[in-house]
């Protein structure tokens, strides 16, 4: 006699429960109105950068601190998804697949190159107290340790 099987419809509602709440575990939970911070490295004065010099710094064009001092972005590759698309959106008026089409344009052409990017807090910290000028984002969870808030960015 071979053995019982469950029949394939009565597994369908398990399975499908199973999906639904992996997916709900898995989805980012942001509050409405959580801030992403503009973070510069150490000894940098706490004073924001204008829009267009965020957007600038972010696109590779030159961009300057009110006291006339170069910005350079560092991007975060590894950063929560969700937030950096709001973070680009917001800031830079860009997804991040526009991001990256512009960033490919620019290399191919050879007008430049892409930000430097760190995939960790701790390398972030590294890169910003090692280069003058830097600016990136972080969202206000992160502990900073030892970087200058210049700027929130709230999230709508």
């Amino acid at each position: 006699m071979p053995p019982s099987r469950t029949p394939r419809c009565s597994r369908l509602p398990r399975l499908l429960l199973g999906f639904l709440l992996g997916l709900n575990f898995a989805a980012p939970t942001h509050a409405l109105g959580e801030e992403i911070l503009l973070v510069a490295g150490p000894g940098r004065p706490a004073s924001p950068l204008s829009p267009d010099a965020l957007r600038d710094a972010f696109l590779g064009y030159p961009a300057h601190f009110e006291d006339g001092s170069t910005v350079k972005a560092i991007d975060r590759k590894n950063f929560d998804v969700e937030l950096r698309r709001k973070f680009f959106e917001k800031a830079v008026g860009k997804s991040p697949i526009q991001m990256k089409a512009h960033w490919s344009q620019l290399v191919f052409t050879g007008r430049g190159y892409p930000p430097r990017s760190a995939s960790s807090m701790e390398e972030l910290r590294a890169l910003m107290g090692t280069t003058p000028g830097t600016v990136s984002f972080v969202s206000a969870a992160e502990p900073l340790g030892g970087l200058v808030v210049i700027q929130r960015l709230k999230l709508d």
